[in-house]
């Protein structure tokens, strides 16, 4: 894709994380005594006992943090099942306790983080279909790890495609509703709780990175409608509540969405009819560099479909310059086209 996004910051540490005062020595050691496996038997063993089911999962993911423990965690076989299986299999009980299904979807969130072959073998093992079935879950705290979850993984194309394909059924008022994949990431964007908004917003960042046919579908949706309704509130997108850091993590994945969206013409078109410009110029006097650079890029793209600036095409390698060197190249340009935009748009 022409605009690779970023994974995530790295995972949110699962509940036994402080046990070990030596983090990476504790790991080594482990690792070397075979950990790994004995850990997935305990794991596929244990789903009628939560608190076990648990511990095994959440030092699991204490090990996960390791690149190394990632290799093994897929090598591993248990009854001919790998990690990613036996994970996706537990998920798909479904789980008794929400407690348990957390701490499965956060095992998922480390094992997918800068991991290609875990992300690929969750797809083939129908894990986002999972994944997306925990975004329905009441409590908060499962969304939050489903949701980080799917943000690793649809770093790969063939994950963020299959969160566009996904859906699920959730009861409302004793009535079984289906939903879609996007449509459960676009509720976390109205959450109380920053981080859904935050790994929401990320999620649906890296799923419109891959492809026209998930830019389209979020169109079709209304994914891109929701994106720009939220960042047209007070802190553009970020609940009151928020800690300048998340603050800025949500508004920068948000306009994220917009900047892999505006790839496509009929995309770019509803931004813009949607009143998308307003709150990208806002985004321009944010005090962080990161929102401040998306919202640059995003403009990059509108001022090309709508002055001419460049003669099409994608720029593919700027996602990968450093955010502080990469906008100051087309920066005159920009100011040009921004100029040309703004007049059209005082005009209508």
């Amino acid at each position: 894709p022409p605009y690779p996004p970023p994974t995530s910051s790295p995972p949110q540490p699962p509940p036994l994380r402080t046990i070990a005062p030596s983090q990476s020595l504790h790991e080594q050691v482990m690792l070397e005594l075979g950990a790994i496996p004995k850990l997935l038997g305990i794991l596929a063993s244990s789903s009628d006992e939560p608190i076990l089911s648990c511990h095994a999962a959440g030092a699991l993911g204490n090990l996960l943090f390791s690149p190394g423990a990632r290799d093994a965690f897929l090598a591993e076989t248990v009854e001919g099942k790998n990690g990613i299986r036996l994970l996706v299999e537990a998920l798909e009980g479904p789980p008794e306790h929400d407690d348990q299904a957390c701490s499965l979807c956060l095992v998922v969130m480390n094992a997918c983080f800068e991991h290609e072959p875990c992300r690929e073998e969750l797809e083939k093992a129908g894990g986002i279909n999972a994944l997306v079935a925990c975004l329905a879950y009441d409590a908060h705290f499962v969304r939050a790890a489903a949701s980080g979850a799917i943000l690793n993984a649809a770093f790969t194309a063939n994950c963020a495609e299959a969160v566009r394909d996904a859906a699920v059924e959730v009861e409302i008022r004793q009535k079984a509703v289906a939903f879609s994949g996007f449509e459960l990431l676009v509720r976390l964007l109205s959450a109380e709780h920053p981080r859904l908004r935050s790994r929401g917003a990320g999620a649906l960042f890296n799923c419109a990175a891959f492809g026209p046919d998930n830019r389209q579908e979020m169109r079709s949706q209304g994914v891109l409608k929701a994106v720009i309704g939220a960042l047209q509130t007070d802190r553009l997108g970020a609940p009151p509540t928020a800690e300048d850091g998340l603050a800025y993590r949500i508004q920068s994945n948000l306009l994220g969405v917009i900047m892999n969206a505006a790839l496509n013409p009929a995309c770019k078109a509803e931004i813009i009819d949607s009143g998308g410009i307003a709150p990208l110029l806002a985004a321009a006097k944010s005090s962080d560099e990161t929102v401040q650079v998306r919202q640059l890029r995003r403009l990059c793209r509108w001022t090309r479909g709508l002055c001419g600036i460049y003669a099409g095409g994608h720029v593919a390698s700027a996602a990968s310059m450093p955010v502080d060197t990469w906008p100051l190249r087309h920066l005159c340009r920009w100011t040009r086209g921004l100029l040309r935009v703004l007049h059209a748009v005082g005009r209508s």
